[in-house]
């Protein structure tokens, strides 16, 4: 069956990818090494080969190895080897992949999973299981194919891990449990599909709390999905107005989502009710995220297509702004709350560092593309993609 295209959110159309020919190599530019660099300053740039969309993957394996991992729209998956201080990056290697890829990789236990605008989803053995390399020394690393499967239509979201299942959404209506871990390589159980959940059009990635997933669907609808053994059933569906292609973000007290009709919703999980809604500027394609202010309150962030990011809370009987702060582009990009500061980008191809208490921008570093995926922050330094093709690390 051929892939559908949406009417809605495509990257190919929405993202303004810069024009120019793409090519993969070391760092281009970093900071010399005797400076102490100041909040907001760059400490090195990679050049990679395509626009970057999707977010970064960093991780520590129990080896001491640093990778980070991301993919391209020019079907490219990669990974980078990093520095201890993170002074450095080299390239370890660069795999073409079945298509574009528009989500971050996820990591565990030395396997990467990663899926493709058209449907593809992969597990690769990192070649790292064992191993303790040397930064900026070639090894033998390349990485493997433990299971691979290809669904009816596209994919344009993050999976989750729960346990030993790897949970999938896609265009064709059905958010998916596969096998995800082994103990046995050769084992016939490995991507094998465990259960599915039909919904009304999926765009939003799952999130997986307390044994419990929570989706949004195109109808407007947010589904809690309980699930075990072989199957999987609805606990609560509530409709909220409008699309949701965000990933909802789930603790005990909250269900927060972005929609297509311009609204943040809350939602109390247990009783599976509307708690409040906040009306935006625009429409919404952004994941929320919480962030607690003072009274033991939480508030919810989440930027919008009109350029703001928005952190508002209910106060009483009425859903009021903690603070606007305007940008000169869409932002879909999921912010983080790190150390009292808010980290996110911009389609005005910008990154920004913001007061989370007061909603003041503290800096903010140029590219020269979108910056619509989540970053990654290690310690002082925060590191994220640009669909201007590279991969930059800032100094916090």
């Amino acid at each position: 069956m051929a892939i559908q295209k949406l009417t809605g959110f495509d990257p190919d159309k929405d993202l303004n990818l810069v024009e120019e020919e793409f090519w993969a190599d070391e760092v281009t530019e970093k900071a010399s090494s005797h400076v102490d660099l100041s909040p907001g300053q760059l400490v090195w740039k990679y050049k990679t080969s395509g626009p970057i969309v999707g977010g970064m993957c960093y991780v520590v394996d129990p080896n001491g190895n640093r990778r980070l991992y991301f993919g391209t729209t020019e079907r490219k998956l990669i990974a980078l080897d990093v520095e201890e201080d993170l002074s450095d990056v080299h390239l370890v290697w660069e795999e073409s992949v079945a298509g574009e890829v528009i989500a971050a990789p996820l990591f565990k236990d030395h396997v990467i999973y990663v899926t493709t605008k058209n449907g593809w989803i992969f597990a690769l053995d990192s070649g790292l299981y064992g191993k303790k390399t040397t930064p900026g020394k070639a090894i033998n690393e390349t990485p493997k194919v433990l299971w691979e499967k290809k669904l009816m239509k596209g994919i344009n979201t993050q999976p989750a891990l729960s346990s030993n299942m790897l949970l999938v959404t896609s265009w064709d209506d059905h958010l998916y449990a596969f096998e995800a871990f082994y103990n046995n390589p050769e084992s016939y159980q490995i991507g094998k599909e465990l259960w599915s959940y039909r919904a009304e059009g999926i765009n939003s990635s799952p999130n997986l709390y307390e044994g419990t997933v929570y989706i949004g669907d195109d109808e407007g609808n947010v589904h809690a999905v309980n699930y075990g053994g072989k199957s999987a059933e609805s606990f609560w569906q509530v409709p909220v107005g409008a699309g949701v292609w965000s990933k909802p973000w789930v603790d005990d007290t909250h269900v927060f989502v972005t929609t297509l009709g311009s609204q943040i919703v809350c939602i109390d999980p247990s009783q599976g009710k509307v708690a409040w809604k906040f009306r935006l500027g625009s429409k919404s394609y952004a994941n929320p995220i919480a962030m607690p202010i003072e009274g033991g309150r939480t508030a919810c962030v989440a930027g919008a297509d009109d350029g703001i990011l928005y952190a508002v809370v209910q106060s009483g009987g009425s859903v009021q702004p903690v603070w606007k702060v305007r940008t000169k582009g869409k932002i879909r990009a999921e912010a983080i709350l790190y150390r009292g500061k808010i980290l996110v980008g911009s389609g005005d191809n910008n990154f920004y560092c913001i007061e989370a208490s007061s909603g003041t921008i503290l800096w903010r570093f140029s590219t020269d593309g979108n910056i619509f995926g989540k970053a990654a922050v290690v310690g002082d330094k925060v590191i994220f993609g640009s669909t201007d093709g590279f991969v930059y690390c800032v100094q916090l």
